[in-house]
C-alpha cells in the first residue's frame, strides 16, 4: 500500500506554522508599543499623587484656567486633576479651548482597580493613552489623570501591520513552493521493488478406497 504525500496537505501544515509565527510576532510588538506609551503618564501621575498626599493643594499644582496643550496636535504628556465628582480642578489639557472631561466610569474604575490604564477618545480621531489614580487627601477623593496623544504609535502600528503581512505573504509562497520540492523529491527518491512471486500447486494423493 503505497502512502503518497499531498503538496496541498504539506502546506497547509506550513502555512499554519508561518500563520502563528507572524501572528506572535505582531502581537507581541504590538503589545510592547502600547505598554511604552503609558510609562511617562504612569510616572506623572505617581509624581502628582505624592505631591497631593504630602499635602500639596491640589488646585495649585495645575491652576485651573491655565493655558494648556492642545492634545489634537501635540504629541506631549498632559495632566489633569479631578475631585471627588469628575469637575476639572487643575488641567494641562485642552482640546478645541476647554479642559476635556473623561467619562464618569473611568473614575470608578480606578477608584475599583487602584488605577485605571485605558486608550481615551475624547473627540473622533483624537485618541489618547491615559493613566487614572484616585488619591486621598485630608477626607477628600482626588482623580490624577496623566495621558499623550498616541497618533505615532498607531501609525507604526499600521506599518508594524503592513510589514508583517507582507512577509506573512511571502514566507505562504516560499512555504508553498517548498511543499512542491519536498513532494517532488520524495516521489524521485521512492524505489519502487516489484517482485515476481511464484504459485506452486501441490495436489493431494486421492487416498485409495480398498475393496
Amino acid at each position: 500500500m503505497n502512502n503518497k504525500v499531498s503538496p496541498f496537505g504539506l502546506w497547509l501544515i506550513l502555512a499554519a506554522i508561518v500563520t502563528v509565527i507572524s501572528g506572535s510576532i505582531y502581537a507581541t510588538t504590538q503589545q510592547g508599543y502600547r505598554t511604552s506609551a503609558n510609562d511617562p503618564q504612569i510616572e506623572i501621575t505617581d509624581e502628582i499623587s505624592n505631591a497631593i498626599t504630602n499635602g500639596a493643594p491640589p488646585d495649585q499644582i495645575i491652576p485651573a484656567g491655565s493655558n494648556g496643550t492642545d492634545i489634537k496636535t501635540s504629541l506631549s504628556a498632559v495632566a489633569m486633576i479631578f475631585d471627588k465628582d469628575g469637575k476639572v480642578v487643575g488641567s494641562s489639557a485642552k482640546l478645541n479651548g476647554k479642559d476635556p472631561v473623561p467619562p464618569r466610569g473611568v473614575f470608578e474604575k480606578a477608584s475599583a482597580r487602584g488605577r485605571n490604564i485605558l486608550t481615551w477618545e475624547p473627540e473622533k480621531g483624537v485618541r489618547l493613552a491615559a493613566v487614572v489614580v484616585p488619591v486621598k487627601s485630608n477626607n477628600d477623593t482626588f482623580y490624577v489623570l496623566a495621558g499623550r496623544n498616541i497618533r505615532e504609535i498607531e501609525l507604526r502600528e499600521k506599518q508594524l501591520m503592513l510589514m508583517c503581512t507582507i512577509a506573512w505573504i511571502v514566507l505562504l509562497l516560499l512555504s508553498a513552493l517548498l511543499s512542491l520540492a519536498l513532494v517532488s523529491l520524495t516521489k524521485s527518491s521512492s524505489t519502487i521493488i516489484e517482485k515476481d512471486t511464484e504459485v506452486i500447486i501441490i495436489e493431494e494423493p486421492k487416498s485409495e478406497q480398498q475393496a
